[in-house]
């Protein structure tokens, strides 16, 4: 038994709307588990941890943080340090394993440095070279990239064997609907 055009087109139609709706959710879904919580600096801010986790410091050279805009050097000027406010530790901040650039919205900017750390309070403390009274937006959070760009992942892998299939779908049912229309007389030649 053959399908009718018209269940190809309504496939082939589902097929890529879902395709489409899958990307948008695997966008949706990394960008609400990227949360990276500005901060403007000279500066500090605290922050409480309930369990262990690696913190990722990011610099945005071009951000909007209250409504204000932040255009400052390329490169980060300020010293940063990382404290435990319950015991007064300091804890070294690194270089990321990862080199990641970030654009959301109107911020941007890219990873700078990481510490792992375990769960208590800490201060995030970002002091300017005494020639430079310029302030500049970093952010903090606990994020790991594998979340940020697994739904990504899924949603494009997802969307390419889906896309094209619908698609196929949709032109196999209007080259048959063309074909079909050609074959049948019109009720004026008879």
């Amino acid at each position: 038994m053959r399908r009718s055009p018209r269940k190809w087109i309504i496939s082939g139609i589902i097929l890529m709307v879902f395709a489409t709706i899958v990307v948008i959710v695997g966008l949706a879904w990394s960008i609400s588990t990227f949360d990276m919580r500005q901060v403007v600096m000279p500066g500090s801010v605290e922050f409480e941890l309930d369990q262990p986790a690696t913190l990722n410091v990011g610099y945005e050279p071009m951000s909007k943080v209250d409504g204000a805009d932040y255009v400052s050097p390329e490169e980060p000027t300020m010293t940063l340090s990382l404290v435990s406010v319950d015991s007064g530790a300091e804890v070294t901040l690194e270089s990321p394993g990862l080199k990641a650039n970030y654009k959301l919205l109107e911020r941007q900017g890219r990873m700078i440095a990481t510490a792992d750390l375990g769960a208590g309070r800490w201060r995030l403390v970002g002091v300017a070279p005494s020639d430079d009274d310029r302030s500049a937006v970093y952010a903090y959070g606990t994020f790991t990239v594998m979340a940020v760009v697994m739904p990504i992942l899924v949603g494009a892998l997802v969307a390419a064997i889906m896309g094209p299939v619908g698609l196929g779908c949709l032109i196999v049912g209007i080259v048959m609907r063309v074909r079909a229309g050609k074959a049948v007389p019109s009720p004026s030649e008879g």
